[in-house]
């Protein structure tokens, strides 16, 4: 699915700049914090900014929609991912607008 000419991919990608970590680490089942802050990074600005499903997030991370539900939650109340989400917006849209 894609919004606004932006993917699930793209949002992935611009994250794991963001983060500093490798695509491929996400896909690992870990508990590591670096990788939950990113799933739930992702997961956030793909659901609430772009309107990417929530199912399509869980699948792609292999967790049920519920995880999701509560990585949302999680980003809502912390102040330093929600800012986050937006430099990880703004890098994204810049990328874009240069193609």
């Amino acid at each position: 699915m894609q919004s606004a000419g932006i993917d699930l991919s793209a949002v992935i990608a611009a994250t794991c700049r963001y983060l500093g970590i490798e695509e491929k680490e996400l896909a690992r089942p870990t508990r590591r914090v670096e990788i939950a802050r990113a799933r739930a990074l992702i997961s956030f600005v793909a659901t609430r900014n772009l309107s990417i499903s929530g199912s399509e997030v869980a699948s792609r991370f292999n967790v049920d929609r519920s995880a999701i539900s509560r990585a949302n939650q999680r980003v809502s109340r912390d102040p330093e991912l929600l800012s986050a989400t937006k430099t990880i917006r703004r890098e994204r849209e810049l990328e874009t607008n240069q193609q």
